[in-house]
């Protein structure tokens, strides 16, 4: 089950954990909370222990977030995070402690340049940075992303590859597309 609140111009509810907690399930694994005008991930959200370690996927696309903050480390077995079409003008670091992702979606931010620490998250199987046209080259330390198998930077700034995009053997899909 999913628990998505989408309200494009209305301003976040005061009281978030509590509308998590009245939808909240024990089947419950998704979050999402897009086009809220958010600027920052709430880290008094209350929500339990147990479900907490249930939350698979979050989607906070189309808001106003330019930190995360370390309110997202609390959900321990996180896969998918979605967090396009929003402020950011540095990769997040605290994405870097969670080693369970397997797909990161920071299309359309404001990036400029991805930490050589990318490497850590080895169960990446999808990271798309596209439109972040700050963004001229991609660290060699990609290549430790062993999982990848889609990988975008459409509409970036690039204008060259590493040669070890070559050691990335389960990479089936590559768009480099509008670059320099």
């Amino acid at each position: 089950q999913q628990c998505l609140i989408e309200s494009p111009g209305t301003p976040l509810p005061s009281k978030l954990q509590s509308i998590i907690n009245y939808t909240a399930t024990n089947q419950l694994e998704e979050l999402g909370f897009c086009q809220l005008n958010m600027e920052y991930l709430p880290d008094g959200l209350r929500i339990s222990k147990s479900l907490r370690h249930k939350i698979r996927k979050i989607n906070l696309s189309q808001n106003n977030l330019a930190d995360l903050g370390d309110g997202i480390l609390a959900f321990v077995n996180l896969t998918s995070l979605n967090l396009c079409e929003n402020e950011y003008e540095r990769f997040p670091n605290n994405i870097l402690k969670i080693t369970t992702l397997t797909d990161l979606n920071l299309k359309n931010n404001l990036i400029a340049m991805i930490p050589e620490e990318i490497s850590v998250l080895v169960n990446l199987v999808t990271l798309d940075l596209s439109g972040n046209e700050g963004i001229n080259s991609i660290p060699s330390e990609i290549s430790y992303c062993k999982a990848l198998k889609f990988l975008s930077f459409k509409c970036c700034s690039l204008d060259q590859l590493p040669p070890q995009l070559c050691l990335l053997y389960s990479l089936t899909h590559l768009d480099v597309s509008y670059n320099k």
